[in-house]
């Protein structure tokens, strides 16, 4: 992060895209990868830009066919991994991809594999690498929750539940071993991340939550953030079992997609302003209620700063070591028309972001 954001972008160059998109960016030293329609609006496509020069190195494409509100786009960030990309897109194609070819090693079909019904708003979370495996989940009642090698792609294991969620789940250390952490349609969870059996479900208290914020772990700690529930923190016990009862709440960051973020002591959120809480006890340090704080933001944070590229393509940097709201800059990215929803990533001192229908590489310095 940078120390302040200079008085004018340092745009590096930008590269147009056939279509505009919901999904993540994901950005390694040497390509970024974005998710995009090809012109018909019949394939999903995957395109990897260079870094430096934003050329096209490699584009993925395939068959998708299919309506979805919002637009048909892929809604999942890739995952770089090593010498590996996994791409999802929202009608269910699943493709492993060499990083500097684009080359398939493999490629999964959820609808057809697991006779999968559609989810209303498609596949939207991304999937999780752990070790050799990487996590999905399908939502069909015999296979909820699938791992599948990182390798071929076969099945290593699957575990029964309910409907899918929006989420992208994470993993959570526990001393009897890790945690698979995220939601179905209607609760939240934690799966054995070596067999795939639940460990334990929650049912918030509120029901109707669209589950799409991801949930944030630390340490033995657990925070969940929902439009109906609020932000909420949870604990695991010492041998790793978990307490259904929070321990602190807070009703004022309420988000339904937007996922809050942590750094030092403190969690950053936007829902009807931009929040700053206390994490442990999640009192309010804070609050900003400047318009374009008002329903969306992407957060990106590190120790001593907080980047927040708002629904209208505003950049603004924060000093998170401070007990206020304090600016160290601020970028207008887009026309303030263009909604602007796909999570923009870092490389070194570069960062990469979706403004309708065109990746920009600015320079953070």
């Amino acid at each position: 992060m940078p120390e302040r954001l200079g008085a004018q972008p340092k745009q590096l160059w930008q590269s147009d895209l056939p279509s505009d998109g919901l999904g993540g960016l994901a950005a390694s030293k040497r390509i970024v990868v974005v998710s995009c329609r090809d012109p018909l609006d019949e394939n999903d496509l995957f395109i990897a830009l260079d870094t430096r020069t934003g050329k096209r190195r490699w584009q993925v494409q395939y068959p998708a066919m299919g309506s979805l509100d919002y637009g048909n786009a892929p809604r999942a960030t890739p995952v770089i991994h090593g010498d590996r990309v996994i791409l999802l897109g929202a009608f269910g194609q699943l493709a492993c991809v060499d990083a500097s070819s684009g080359i398939e090693y493999w490629r999964r079909d959820l609808i057809k594999d697991y006779s999968v019904t559609l989810p209303t708003w498609g596949f939207c979370g991304s999937p999780l690498i752990d070790g050799d495996r990487v996590i999905i989940q399908t939502g069909v009642p015999a296979a909820s929750l699938v791992a599948l090698s990182l390798e071929t792609g076969g099945e290593v294991w699957r575990s029964a539940g309910s409907d899918a969620s929006y989420s992208s789940f994470v993993i959570a250390d526990n001393p009897t071993g890790s945690q698979i952490v995220g939601y179905d349609l209607d609760s939240a969870g934690g799966w054995d991340a070596v067999t795939g059996r639940r460990l334990w479900k929650l049912q918030p208290e509120h029901g109707g939550d669209f589950n799409v914020p991801t949930p944030l772990v630390r340490g033995n700690n657990l925070w969940l953030t929902t439009e109906n529930n609020g932000t909420r923190r949870y604990q695991f016990d010492e041998a790793g079992k978990f307490n259904s009862k929070p321990v602190s709440s807070n009703f004022d960051l309420a988000s339904d997609t937007h996922t809050p973020v942590m750094t030092g002591t403190k969690i950053y959120g936007v829902w009807n302003g931009l929040h700053c809480l206390n994490a442990d006890s999640l009192e309010t340090a804070w609050s900003n209620d400047a318009e374009m704080y008002g329903g969306y933001a992407s957060i990106i944070a590190s120790e001593n700063r907080v980047l927040i590229l708002t629904q209208y393509a505003d950049l603004v940097l924060l000093d998170a070591l401070s007990d206020e709201y304090v600016e160290l800059g601020k970028w207008k990215l887009g026309d303030g028309a263009t909604e602007t929803h796909s999570h923009p990533a870092i490389a070194g001192t570069q960062l990469f972001v979706r403004v309708g229908q065109r990746i920009v590489c600015f320079q953070l310095d």
